[in-house]
């Protein structure tokens, strides 16, 4: 199931849910891993990754060490 059937089915079954929004810009690899961890502990469902300017280029980077430490699913979000 991909995750926009995913959250549509929460949705419909009445769950609640719960993202993160990460802005790339504004965050580093060691703040990401440490946010990744409390996510995981805080049943967070979804990350949201996207701030207004994305100058950095760092998206890429962002997801890697997302998903080095949690499966939780990452969304891009535009800006």
């Amino acid at each position: 199931m991909n995750i926009y059937h995913q959250i549509i089915s929460k949705r419909n079954l009445g769950h609640k849910q719960f993202a993160v929004l990460i802005d790339p810009d504004k965050v580093d690899d060691k703040r990401l891993i440490l946010l990744s961890k409390h996510a995981e502990q805080s049943a967070v469902d979804y990350f949201f990754l996207g701030g207004s300017l994305l100058t950095t280029g760092n998206i890429a980077q962002c997801i890697r060490v997302i998903k080095s430490v949690t499966e939780i699913p990452v969304i891009l979000f535009p800006g």
